[in-house]
């Protein structure tokens, strides 16, 4: 039995990357570049109906990812089924280009499938399940199975999550042929917006905006007490900016920042953890945020630059946390700043990587001016390229920059995966119609009181971001979670930031906590220990969700006195809790004292007037004790040296 369960979960895992050889090389290449001057031209100038759009892009990408993809750990070479798998995804595109007139004008459940039609759809359900569990593994394909059997038993089930009978042909007319399904929304996003700013970020790392943040961060923070640290907290963030994804965050910046604060005095699992943090908040940090708010466009309608500009505050509180937290620690185990003649100054960055203000700063620009993110980021990418012929160490030629979109192509595998698999998923919560009894389930649980529904909301969130990626994570959730909060009072743009939030936390939260994980690896510490100590860093991130869900004033939403307010109880309340996690300040602290000042801290993120007060007398005192302690021990230090 034991063996047969081992033989189950290896064939569930997922596959490793791989490099195609021969003509393969060729074959990958050429599909590349024709996904990328068809994504360019179509954002630019052209114009394609959404669904031929989405599916020649999934079709294309999928059959990329079998090539790049093996099917499991073990696996040497490419076989023939890949192969095979490959081109019959590249049929599935000619078939739809081909036939894209009557696909387009057909009723569906009207207009009868054809046999060709019922063959490509099967062979689409197949193709997505397929490289769903290469790519993403079992966490994401057991859930997406989960509703494809709920599906079809469904109508067997009693009571309120009964259905009416679905069969194979109605199932694959919704989700295959209409945009409720693999065509939907998810798709279309990953199509545009993804693809634009995966491919850019790309471009940057390569011709050197890596290297620019790096030493940027170093000399704004390197010099500073736990400078190693706090360049780990930049550089991540800022780099997590563009790439948008936690895990490939970690994976490209903590390669350097956390043998650098280890070899600096930090814990295996401190540096791990911090890394961790930075990382995963570049998924919440304007001006680009990653694709979960590429989906929040679509999704809720909202103008992008208004969501950048609400979520500015939310993220700084983010890394203002970790940032206290790292201070205090650095200062508790004495490490000072990386030496002078160790670091780059900021002059350094700006003289050896300085043209890459330009794209980055008219990026943001574009964005706040109204110009749709793919258009802006077209146009950074346009000028990033003729940017790194400025210096002879960082020029692309025409190799590299075909090298270039094939990392990039790479790169959107995962994505587009999360995004199929999501449409199978909500295609499945839309005919059975699952996520209207979700809310209902929702206010029987908390009795619809709001408080009760956001944490359980968040909760979910959690629970359903274990081994997911965030862009999969939010179309479920923004189908599932966001309807009953919604219903409930809430402001769709509140919501919807919160479910962003929640959804990049699930790659730091254990047990699954993908990012933490890959820091670990890197820092060769025990994964459980960093996933929980990131926990602890990112507070702030669980906790300003909850403050901005009910105080609009942290979303720049209200009066000018309003805004000042709510940004100023939840400063001091984070630092408050912040301080009282590490348990150190001008000194180390009683457990009497940081239990007041978490309290205190506590009291101050209430949006409620009178009660702040209390927390600034109960979290204040104790701070101003340790505070004046300090003081009145560095003058009577300087007494007795003078003497």
């Amino acid at each position: 039995m034991g063996k047969v369960a081992k033989t189950i979960w290896n064939a569930l895992r997922e596959g490793e990357v791989r490099k195609p050889t021969g003509w393969l090389t060729g074959y990958v290449t050429t599909l590349s570049l024709l996904t990328f001057a068809f994504e360019i031209y179509l954002n630019i100038m052209g114009t394609l109906e959404p669904y031929v759009h989405s599916m020649l892009f999934m079709s294309i990408m999928v059959a990329l990812a079998f090539i790049l993809r093996s099917p499991s750990k073990n696996t040497k070479g490419i076989s023939w089924l890949d192969i095979a798998l490959s081109i019959s995804m590249v049929c599935l595109a000619i078939y739809i280009v081909s036939d894209r007139e009557r696909l387009l004008t057909r009723l569906p459940l009207v207009d009868e499938l054809t046999a060709l039609d019922i063959c490509f759809g099967f062979l689409t359900v197949t193709a997505i399940l397929e490289i769903t569990r290469r790519i993403l593994g079992i966490g994401m394909i057991l859930p997406v199975l989960g509703m494809l059997i709920y599906i079809f038993i469904g109508h067997w089930v009693q009571g309120s999550f009964y259905h009416r009978y679905i069969d194979w042909l109605t199932f694959l007319d919704q989700i295959i042929y209409t945009i409720n399904g693999v065509a939907g929304v998810p798709m279309r996003v990953a199509a545009t917006y993804v693809f634009i700013f995966v491919t850019l970020g790309a471009f940057l790392e390569k011709s050197g905006g890596g290297d620019f943040f790096y030493k940027l961060s170093m000399g704004i923070a390197g010099g500073q007490v736990g400078g190693p640290a706090k360049v780990a907290i930049v550089s991540s963030g800022a780099f997590g900016m563009i790439s948008g994804s936690p895990t490939s965050d970690v994976a490209t910046t903590g390669s350097f920042t956390i043998p650098l604060m280890i070899r600096m005095g930090y814990s295996r699992i401190t540096a791990a953890a911090i890394e961790t943090v930075a990382g995963t908040g570049g998924a919440v940090m304007p001006p680009v945020m990653g694709t979960a708010a590429f989906l929040m466009v679509e999704f809720t309608g909202i103008p992008y630059k208004d969501i950048i500009i609400g979520a500015a505050i939310p993220a700084c509180l983010y890394y203002l946390t970790e940032f206290i937290q790292v201070h205090f620690h650095s200062q508790k185990l004495g490490i000072l700043g990386i030496p002078k003649n160790q670091r780059p100054t900021v002059w350094d960055a700006f003289k050896d990587r300085g043209e890459f203000v330009i794209p980055l700063s008219l990026l943001v620009y574009l964005i706040i001016s109204g110009l749709t993110p793919a258009l802006a980021g077209i146009i950074c990418l346009a000028i990033t390229i003729p940017m790194s012929w400025i210096r002879k160490d960082s020029r692309m030629n025409l190799r590299q920059i075909i090298n270039c979109i094939v990392t990039a192509v790479a790169r959107l595998a995962p994505v587009v995966a999360a995004c199929a698999a999501a449409g199978l998923f909500v295609g499945g919560l839309s005919i059975t119609g699952l996520s209207s009894k979700f809310i209902t389930l929702v206010n029987v649980f908390t009795a619809g009181i709001p408080l009760l529904a956001v944490v359980l909301s968040a909760f979910v969130l959690l629970v359903l971001g274990l081994g997911m990626p965030v862009p999969i994570v939010y179309v479920i959730s923004a189908s599932l979670v966001a309807p009953p909060l919604i219903e409930l009072g809430m402001s769709i743009f509140q919501v919807h930031l919160f479910i962003v939030f929640y959804c990049a936390l699930a790659a730091i939260t254990p047990p699954e906590a993908a990012a933490a994980f890959t820091a670990a690896g890197i820092a060769e510490a025990d994964p459980m220990k960093v996933g929980w100590q990131s926990c602890k860093y990112a507070i702030g991130g669980y906790l300003v969700p909850f403050i901005f869900i009910f105080n609009k004033g942290l979303l720049l939403q209200g009066t000018w006195l309003e805004i000042v307010y709510a940004i100023a109880t939840a400063t001091m309340g984070l630092f408050c809790l912040s301080v009282a996690l590490e348990g150190y300040f001008r000194g180390t602290l009683t457990i009497v004292n940081r239990l007041s000042i978490a309290i205190g801290g506590l009291l101050f993120l209430v949006p409620w007037k009178s009660i702040n007060m209390f927390g600034l007398v109960i979290g204040g005192i104790p701070i101003m004790y340790h505070l004046g302690r300090h003081r009145v021990a560095t003058v009577v230090a300087k007494q007795k040296k003078s003497e």
